[in-house]
């Protein structure tokens, strides 16, 4: 049975905010209308790079001279948007650069979290794909996280959650691409291209081979599981470390990934600090939903991702009052739910712990 709880606050979450034109016209709309997330987003950075790597406090320059260099070469475009948002935001490009590239600036062994989900046409009785993930963060993260519509110059639309001042995390867009993303921990991290940058690229393909390229062919600089789907009903999940990559078919059966590889081969690269709970939402979602067989309906999915086996460090996450606040980056929370129809290109997204808070639709 599920273990799904209603609460009695329910609320809808930010109104999408669009964003048009060439990438630093995007940049700017981005950066000033969402100004005051920003600023806060940034100050969270700080206090993680000070936690973690405080060296790199005094030389977030240098730092991105490193890695500057693979992301210009990799998106281009999306090193302009950041310009645009910085500008726009009052920060500095050395800031959100850093923002945007938090998996490598802030690299430790930090507990994760995120549980996504593939659902192959075969076992949706409209006949749709559907992916999604709940997107569990660090706490102060939570109340940041938006819902962009990117509209580029080439009429092309991307439908994209994620805290405010990134360029790139999950969703889908008008071509019938999707894309879902857990963290991962591996011990062959290098200077490359930042993983924000890396799921953005994703939504901007038109095809699933592209997309799916746009994974394995880059110089990656950290690792991080990818599940990619189009329209046509194909589904990919594509596990990495900075080195390496294994790419596995999902057909007919519901799938699910969380923090842990799966990957026999790319184990040997994985640093042994994961917790259980990553084992366990795995299989948990797995059991869900593989249990109606082909009766997998948005509906059902919604209840499943609000399940508290496990709580507080459940598929619907919650913070863990045993961690001391002075560790507060070591708890998280689930920021966001999302739900997407890649067939029809329809999303459902409920902002926060998806227990307490509706799924409001959306239409890329």
């Amino acid at each position: 049975m599920l273990k799904y709880l209603s609460g009695s606050a329910l609320l809808r979450p930010s109104l999408s905010v669009v964003l048009e034109g060439d990438p630093y016209q995007i940049g700017l709309q981005h950066g000033l209308k969402l100004k005051a997330s920003i600023t806060q987003v940034v100050g969270i950075l700080h206090r993680l790079i000070k936690q973690y790597n405080p060296s790199r406090e005094q030389r977030l320059a240098d730092y991105v001279e490193k890695y500057l260099p693979y992301a210009e070469d990799y998106a281009p475009e999306l090193v302009s948007e950041i310009r645009g948002i910085a500008d726009a935001a009052g920060a500095s490009f050395e800031e959100i650069f850093a923002l945007n590239s938090i998996n490598e600036v802030t690299y430790s062994p930090l507990t994760a979290g995120c549980t996504a989900f593939a659902v192959p046409a075969t076992c949706n009785p409209n006949g749709s794909t559907l992916i999604g993930q709940n997107q569990d963060w660090w706490l102060p993260f939570t109340r940041h996280f938006v819902v962009l519509r990117i509209k580029s110059e080439n009429g092309h639309t991307i439908l994209m959650t994620t805290p405010a001042g990134f360029i790139g995390y999950v969703g889908l867009n008008s071509k019938g691409i999707g894309v879902q993303a857990n963290g991962l921990v591996s011990n062959d991290t290098r200077v490359g291209v930042p993983v924000s940058f890396v799921t953005r690229k994703i939504l901007q393909q038109e095809k699933i081979g592209e997309a799916i390229n746009c994974v394995i062919s880059p110089r990656r600089a950290s690792p991080q599981n990818y599940i990619i789907a189009d329209a046509n009903g194909e589904i990919y999940d594509v596990e990495t470390t900075a080195t390496d990559h294994e790419v596995i078919y999902i057909e007919d059966r519901a799938y699910v990934h969380a923090n842990h590889y799966t990957s026999n081969r790319l184990r040997e690269k994985a640093v042994r600090w994961v917790e259980a709970d990553s084992t366990v939402r795995a299989n948990r979602l797995g059991k869900l939903l593989r249990q109606v067989g082909e009766k997998v309906t948005v509906e059902y999915i919604e209840r499943a991702l609000g399940d508290h086996t496990n709580y507080p460090r459940s598929i619907c996450r919650h913070p863990d009052p045993r961690v001391p606040e002075s560790k507060w980056e070591e708890n998280w929370e689930t920021s966001m739910s999302m739900i997407s129809e890649v067939t029809n290109g329809k999303s459902w997204v409920a902002k926060g712990n998806p227990c307490s808070n509706i799924y409001e639709e959306f239409a890329v």
